[in-house]
């Protein structure tokens, strides 16, 4: 029931969006109008580059895969490798829920060359995606690496999985709402 309200209530909402917003910016006094347009001016800016940042990670691990699986000589390389890239952008699954498994069942079949090389390929997209998710999301974001992993853990052990993508953005926006004046919070 919960799932049907929301789908109809989100049908009337759109066609309505324009007017829904503007009745709730009329309830807010101008000052703050102006404040909360510029908060959601920055983070929707934020979410589109931290989705920017996602995207080259993924094809960083889509063209690791591909070349791995060309050289292990593996058919169908293309397809596995977008699949296996897709996986790997969630933080709690990645590459080594696919890769691990796979070359657990190429050990105990007996090619043990194939399993040794996919644990091979695995270990190499885990440390290249270790060393660099850090700095392509700061450097996307406005961050330092150490802010942004500092704040990639704490949202991961506060909020789980929500809390690794929240907490960059809100550490994002909070920094330049900060800089543009709209709030003081650092100096």
């Amino acid at each position: 029931l919960d799932f049907i309200i929301a789908v109809i209530a989100s049908f009337f909402l759109t066609g309505s969006y324009r007017e829904t917003l503007d009745f709730l910016l009329c309830q807010i006094p101008g000052d703050r109008r102006q404040m909360l347009l510029q908060i959601f001016l920055h983070v929707r800016d934020v979410a589109c580059r931290l989705l920017r940042a996602y995207a080259l990670l993924m094809l960083l691990t889509f063209t690791e895969l591909y070349i791995g699986f060309l050289v292990l000589g593996i058919p169908a390389g293309f397809t596995l490798a977008c699949i296996t890239s897709l996986v790997d952008i969630l933080p709690v699954l990645g590459t080594g829920t696919v890769l691990l498994p796979w070359a657990f069942i190429a050990w105990m079949t007996g090619s043990k060359s194939l399993a040794l090389g996919l644990v091979c390929l695995y270990l190499l997209i885990a440390v290249v995606r270790q060393t660099l998710e850090p700095k392509i999301i700061g450097l996307q974001m406005g961050l330092s690496p150490a802010a942004t992993l500092l704040c990639m853990f704490a949202g991961g052990k506060l909020l789980g999985l929500t809390g690794i993508f929240l907490f960059p953005i809100g550490a994002t926006v909070l920094f330049e709402l900060s800089e543009d004046g709209t709030i003081q919070l650092f100096k």
